[in-house]
């Protein structure tokens, strides 16, 4: 699947946001994004149980400095819904990264998904409208957002869930 990343284009519905993610996501290795971010209130939508997408982001995180950050209200859907994803991250938790806002901190989640020089955001998420966006303003003002809700999460999603 190749999709023009270098040019701004509408995502029209869930299944044109997931392919635009997931070209994305298959393009990282031949990128210089050191950092990947992806947000939503579940990510259970996203293209990240897909054996070509965790291989792509594999290849990409054995570079050095790389780091994928997921931030979500909630990683169970997810947990249920993407078990590759679910056992890949094991190997890569050092790289791998996920967290959780308190919902009195933030109210609601964008969808976002960043990897410089572009992004994807989902404007009306009922119809799954959104727009490809690249370039330094766009991915700049998408992380600026990030940035004032990650601060006000913690660490979620663990590896092992103790019990008594």
């Amino acid at each position: 699947m190749t999709i023009d990343l270098i040019a701004q284009r509408s995502v029209q519905d869930r299944d044109d946001f997931r392919n635009t993610v997931q070209a994305m996501l298959l393009q990282l290795p031949e990128s210089s994004a050191r950092e990947a971010w992806l947000v939503d209130e579940e990510l259970s939508d996203w293209p990240l149980n897909e054996p070509a997408v965790l291989q792509a982001l594999a290849l990409w995180l054995r570079q050095p400095g790389r780091r994928l950050n997921l931030l979500a209200r909630g990683f169970e859907a997810l947990a249920l819904g993407a078990p590759r994803l679910a056992h890949w991250r094991r190997d890569w938790s050092h790289a791998v990264f996920c967290s959780s806002p308190a919902p009195s901190e933030v109210p609601a989640l964008p969808c976002l998904a960043v990897a410089p020089p572009v992004c994807v955001e989902i404007f009306d998420r009922r119809h799954w409208r959104g727009a490809l966006r690249p370039g330094a303003a766009a991915v700049h003002q998408a992380m600026v957002q990030i940035d004032a809700i990650s601060q006000r999460s913690a660490p979620s999603w663990p590896l092992h869930l103790l019990g008594l």
